[in-house]
């Protein structure tokens, strides 16, 4: 268990995209970055056709030594 600061990043873009928006989410502790978890909402215009792309990544800290 760690006591942990949430900071929230929020990047937004329109071009080459129509619309792309990208979620950081960093729990931060005295030890270092315990989690990130990322989301990315995406509309692109490829070849006359729209697509919507969404994902959802993890990062962990599994395990850690004290020196």
């Amino acid at each position: 268990t760690f006591n942990c600061y949430q900071i929230r990043w929020i990047y937004d873009y329109a071009e080459p995209f129509k619309n792309l928006t990208i979620h950081f989410y960093d729990f931060i502790a005295d030890e270092g970055l315990i989690l990130r978890k990322i989301y990315i909402e995406a509309v692109t215009h490829i070849y006359d056709e729209l697509r919507y792309s969404k994902l959802n990544d993890e990062y962990k800290l599994m395990d850690y030594e004290i020196r």
